[in-house]
């Protein structure tokens, strides 16, 4: 465990390097297609405005969250399956939400630490409710965001001030995007292998 001065010096490594890492898979190894330029695009964004924020009613915002959420909703509205999509954000709000806020009363039941609970419980409900990646990914970030957006509100409401978007939700953004791509590949490599191993041993029958 890293103590806690430590532990604020890595704070944003994660997405940082996580994100031009993503950076260059978007932009040289996927198809050229719009979704790659909006992608592409978003992800730079979110780069470039990690550290800066802008104060609305003495509440600090990221720019980076700003761009984010802004883009996952946008995209969220030209799917066809929007409402459900929306359902799916709303639970990943709450439950993003009520641990935040259950690790402010009671830290002591936290084994895990929330930059990696977070994302793994949030994870593990977009797989089970939604098959395709693209719509895992803006509905988990929709999600996400509009959760830390909740939970700041209500630390605010107490007069907790705490900016909305910083660094440590970056670093649990990023990491719930890594959980839905691994999988994303993992069911690929899966696909791929029962599909040859079902062609493979076809031609052995015909023999």
């Amino acid at each position: 465990m890293l103590r806690e001065g430590e532990e604020v010096l890595f704070v944003g490594y994660i997405f940082f390097w996580m994100s031009w890492i993503f950076w260059v898979i978007i932009t040289f190894f996927m198809d050229k297609t719009r979704r790659r330029t909006h992608l592409a695009i978003l992800l730079l964004m979110a780069i470039a405005g990690a550290n800066t924020y802008i104060s609305i009613k003495q509440q600090q915002i990221s720019l980076s969250f700003l761009f984010i959420i802004g883009g996952a909703f946008l995209m969220h509205g030209k799917s066809q399956k929007w409402k459900h999509y929306m359902f799916v954000s709303i639970t990943i709000m709450i439950g993003y939400t009520a641990i935040l806020l259950w690790e402010k009363i009671s830290p002591i039941w936290m084994i895990i630490p929330e930059y990696l609970l977070i994302p793994f419980m949030c994870g593990m409900i977009i797989i089970v409710l939604i098959k395709d990646f693209y719509q895992r990914l803006m509905t988990g970030l929709l999600g996400i965001c509009a959760g830390e957006l909740l939970h700041k509100l209500i630390l605010s409401s107490y007069h907790l001030q705490q900016p909305i978007g910083d660094l440590r939700f970056l670093d649990q953004l990023i990491i719930l995007v890594i959980i839905l791509y691994v999988n994303d590949l993992m069911q690929r490599i899966s696909m791929s292998f029962v599909t040859f191993a079902r062609s493979y041993f076809f031609k052995k029958r015909l023999q």
